[in-house]
């Protein structure tokens, strides 16, 4: 009798409602999150943090997540500060696991609000060119948020005002820009 033990590793934290849960790269949640835990605490201000806001009952031990929206969750802190050089929060928000749509607060004040649809990398690169081109870096501080989920538009409102839209010419992906020499 051979017996093998393989230690799941985390990939990130899962909560809903009261409960929030340790989840493997598989997408399932596997055990209780404990945050005084040594395996949080030496990963603190790295572990990403997804607060499902519809408090949906969590099955352990019973798949959440896709392997896909769990590289978009992964990836995004990484994408958004390599490209913006804007740092996030590891806390992130979705209105329930099903919905696509993460937002996550900036260092900076601000939240970004983003779609599995649209893709990581294609919003990341919206979000570059709306920080260089439409919001100069002294009015970061008076944004609310920068939503990046519709495709090829991005929507962005100052706190205290109403949303506002950039052209949708402003989009940054290569065959937007291609077309726009064309014309």
């Amino acid at each position: 009798l051979i017996v093998q033990v393989i230690e799941r590793q985390f990939l990130l934290v899962w909560c809903s409602g009261e409960k929030c849960f340790l989840m493997d790269g598989e997408g399932v949640p596997y055990a209780l999150a404990d945050f005084e835990s040594p395996e949080i605490k030496e990963n603190e201000g790295k572990v990403v943090v997804v607060r499902d806001e519809s408090a949906s009952s969590i099955a352990e031990g019973v798949a959440l997540l896709d392997r896909e929206y769990l590289h978009f969750i992964t990836a995004i802190g990484q994408e958004i500060e390599n490209k913006t050089g804007v740092h996030l929060r590891r806390k992130f928000r979705t209105p329930r696991a099903v919905a696509g749509d993460i937002a996550v607060d900036t260092e900076e004040g601000w939240a970004v609000m983003l779609s599995r649809e649209i893709g990581i990398e294609k919003s990341a690169s919206s979000l570059a060119v709306v920080l260089s081109e439409a919001i100069p870096k002294d009015k970061r501080g008076e944004l609310e948020y920068i939503d990046l989920r519709t495709e090829n538009k991005v929507y962005y409102k100052f706190k205290n005002t109403e949303p506002a839209t950039t052209p949708e010419d402003v989009a940054p992906a290569e065959e937007d820009k291609k077309g726009k020499d064309k014309k």
